[in-house]
């Protein structure tokens, strides 16, 4: 899935542009970063971790 596919399925979902940014972002430190370096709390974490699995997103598969 590349980004454009991505921010399109996002606003489909009635998306804010605020959440579409902040969700891509965070797909971008998670490819960069990796999942355990991010600067996230437990709490913060489980949040992103389920927020994207309910939008059936796999953050390392989408083409930046």
């Amino acid at each position: 899935m590349t980004v454009a596919e991505l921010v399109e399925k996002l606003k489909a979902a009635h998306h804010r542009a605020d959440a579409i940014a902040r969700i891509i972002g965070y797909i971008v430190m998670i490819q960069r970063m990796g999942w355990d370096k991010l600067p996230l709390n437990r709490t913060a974490r489980f949040g992103l971790e389920r927020t994207l699995r309910l939008l059936e997103i796999d953050p390392l598969t989408i083409e930046i």
